[in-house]
């Protein structure tokens, strides 16, 4: 996840967003009647899903000018770090999977290489009147009657 904006309540937009530019070396990217949008950069959804840039920040009186009240910004900022929490601890779930899925498919080639390279069993079944000692012998060295 990428953040791209970062949204600041202030009383005095204008001015904070002015220290930031100073501190930072952004620039003033947009302006309305009573919000300053600052950044190092104009956002593109193409700049935005091509690479990682600096987020911009946006100045705005939510409690300030009543438009927010405090205890539902509490409850907002709440909310939003607990749905922040369970999004990283769910990414690291999956990065989890996603690992231990690259291991199950590793073990799964694994098996069919060893399945393919078994040794082959017959069905058939030894006759009853077949021989009743097999031996191996070397047929370049003779065999003495001692030796077996």
């Amino acid at each position: 996840m990428k953040p791209t904006e970062l949204t600041v309540d202030c009383h005095a937009p204008e001015r904070l967003a002015a220290f930031w530019c100073e501190v930072l070396d952004f620039k003033v990217i947009d302006r309305s009647e009573d919000t300053v949008k600052i950044g190092s950069w104009v956002p593109t959804v193409e700049d935005v899903r091509a690479r990682q840039m600096s987020p911009t920040l946006l100045f705005i009186p939510l409690v300030a000018a009543g438009r927010i009240d405090l205890a539902a910004a509490d409850t907002a900022l709440f909310a939003m770090r607990t749905s922040s929490s369970t999004l990283n601890m769910m990414m690291r779930t999956s990065a989890r999977l996603f690992r231990m899925s690259l291991f199950m498919d590793d073990w799964a080639a694994f098996l069919r290489t060893a399945h393919d390279l078994r040794t082959r069993r017959g069905t058939a079944k030894a006759p009853s009147d077949g021989p009743a000692v097999i031996s191996a012998r070397n047929p370049r060295k003779p065999v003495s009657r001692d030796s077996r």
